[in-house]
């Protein structure tokens, strides 16, 4: 009689008893996580006597608790049906295992919606694959939603590729604009220019009103917005700036202004 057969429930000797439970295992053929047998082995744990199969009932397993008999040392896999549930920590394993495949079949789910996504809308695979956040936090976001749900809407498509469009006419616009204007000065300045744009930001000191100013010598400033030009709709305003500029190191062209002072020569209204 071979010493596998004690494992038998035909056995006279057999009882659950003489075993010890030493943990639950993923069978899973594709499973490399922390409870695959392959791991388990690679671990220095000692082999089954058979794998696969419950060594009580012959049953297939997908979860197996493995257990060591006492006296033979043998280590044997067992269903969860056979344990009939008098090792109370296997069925915490066997539920922790159960979560891990769920979960590691939700994520294989999810990248299989991600990659046949991407075949369809192949501009989107650089912004997944490198840094979509470069596009401003919109973009970033979408994206990110697209890694973690594998699919986004129509509608969040067309809004991404918009963003990207306005922002790539943006970079062409500054580059042209590079080759006609002309380095900005450094050091404090006094100038007259044209206001661009204007924007409300949050910053390290509060709320914070910043304008972009295109300076009569054909250099770009952006710096804050002095309290003496606080007036609604800025945008397209003549006024004269005081400040201390530093042209930066990528584009002379456009500087940082610091401790502005000045007024507005000419308002937007009176333009007109």
């Amino acid at each position: 009689m071979t010493t596998q057969t004690i494992h038998h429930a035909s056995h006279p000797d057999f009882s659950v008893e003489n075993y010890d439970l030493v943990t639950v295992l993923d069978l899973t053929p594709e499973f490399g996580g922390p409870w695959g047998y392959s791991a388990y082995l690679k671990s220095g744990q000692k082999p089954c006597v058979k794998v696969g199969r419950c060594s009580h009932c012959g049953a297939h397993l997908r979860y197996a608790a493995v257990l060591e008999h006492q006296q033979t040392g043998e280590r044997i896999m067992v269903g969860e049906d056979c344990l009939h549930n008098r090792f109370n920590e296997s069925q915490v394993a066997f539920t922790a295992i159960r979560e891990a495949a769920k979960a590691r079949a939700e994520r294989s789910r999810k990248v299989g919606k991600l990659e046949s996504f991407l075949r369809e809308n192949p501009d989107f695979r650089p912004l997944v694959e490198q840094d979509a956040w470069q596009y401003g936090d919109f973009v970033g976001d979408v994206v990110g939603n697209l890694t973690q749900y594998g699919e986004l809407s129509e509608r969040q498509v067309s809004a991404v590729r918009r963003v990207i469009e306005s922002k790539q006419r943006f970079l062409a616009q500054r580059e042209a604009d590079k080759a006609t204007m002309s380095p900005a000065p450094s050091g404090r300045v006094t100038f007259q220019g044209t206001v661009l744009s204007e924007k409300v930001t949050e910053g390290r000191y509060g709320i914070e009103h910043k304008m972009l100013v295109k300076a009569d010598g054909d250099y770009k400033v952006w710096t804050t917005v002095p309290a003496s030009m606080q007036i609604d709709g800025l945008k397209g305003a003549k006024i004269e700036l005081t400040a201390t500029l530093t042209p930066k190191s990528d584009d002379p062209t456009f500087a940082i202004g610091k401790r502005p002072s000045g007024r507005v020569l000419l308002p937007v209204m009176a333009a007109y």
